[in-house]
């Protein structure tokens, strides 16, 4: 579809032409536009007349690569037999160089894929919710102790997920000693989100990093990972129904995700115990 546009009393004006239109077809949708008969209309470019034979199509090899555009000169007679010149520009609408439609494709395609980003993300979340429902099942029907020994002894890894948006984990700055820990988007392949549960002897557990074979553990308000025994590292499991976890430290405070905020490198630290969801986390299987 070609499009040639002109001004008609102050006001811009466009004819839809087909591509295998000849040129002289727009003079009867010119007449009609501006409702008045004409009998011809002479085209003109850069000085020359164009043969009226031309189709819309062959025209559009004459249009500028880089506007996607041209502009002609037409003259015809109207009712009062004065000459009338018009000035059209026209346009071949599917130039692969018309800039704006470029700008909307890539606007369309930006868009498509955050689409599918949302929808892989609600697939995890629906993922992770089933991963919850098994695992409060399991609970159920298990003692929690059992399970923990069990999973210790088969040396499961885990992700450990927030309440506030499953799909984001509790996350090490870096494998190295005294580094702390923040909220990250969960990546399969991220070696600073996996984890292990050790008993201790005395009913509490340690988390340990698999990676760097670091332990979790506070230093005054703040998580920091250091080797067995070197801060406060013991935390007793508290379970909830939905199959979430709290993480309470033997000596006071759990693991906390400030504000409930869920953007990359949100913060997560120790606070004192309320059970919001902030502070509850799920275990997630890494295998």
């Amino acid at each position: 579809m070609a499009q040639a546009k002109f001004i008609l009393n102050n006001f811009p004006t466009i004819i839809q032409c087909d591509k295998k239109e000849k040129m002289k077809t727009f003079i009867d949708k010119f007449s009609s536009k501006i409702g008045e008969d004409i009998s011809s209309l002479f085209f003109f470019y850069n000085g020359k007349m164009l043969n009226e034979n031309l189709t819309f199509d062959e025209l559009a090899n004459s249009i500028d690569k880089q506007t996607g555009q041209m502009s002609i000169l037409a003259e015809y007679k109207n009712n009062e037999e004065d000459n009338v010149n018009i000035n059209i520009k026209f346009k071949n609408k599917n130039s692969s160089n018309n800039i704006f439609e470029l700008k909307s494709e890539i606007k369309k395609l930006k868009y498509e894929n955050e689409m599918k980003d949302n929808k892989l993300k609600e697939l995890q979340k629906k993922i992770d919710k089933l991963e919850s429902e098994l695992n409060n099942e399991r609970i159920k029907n298990n003692n929690l102790n059992d399970i923990i020994n069990n999973l210790k002894n088969s040396k499961l890894k885990f992700t450990i997920r927030s309440k506030c948006d499953s799909y984001k984990c509790l996350t090490m700055k870096n494998l190295e000693y005294g580094n702390s820990t923040y909220l990250w988007e969960y990546n399969y392949n991220n070696a600073k989100q996996i984890f292990e549960l050790e008993k201790n002897n005395d009913s509490t557990y340690s988390i340990k990093s698999s990676n760097s074979g670091l332990y979790l553990g506070f230093d005054s308000d703040n998580i920091s990972f250091r080797r067995k025994n070197e801060n406060k590292q013991s935390f007793y499991l508290y379970h909830f129904d939905d199959g979430y976890y709290l993480f309470q430290e033997k000596n006071g405070g759990v693991i906390d995700l400030y504000d409930r905020e869920t953007y990359n490198g949100k913060k997560i630290g120790k606070w004192s115990r309320h059970n919001g969801s902030n502070q509850q986390w799920l275990l997630v299987v890494h295998n």
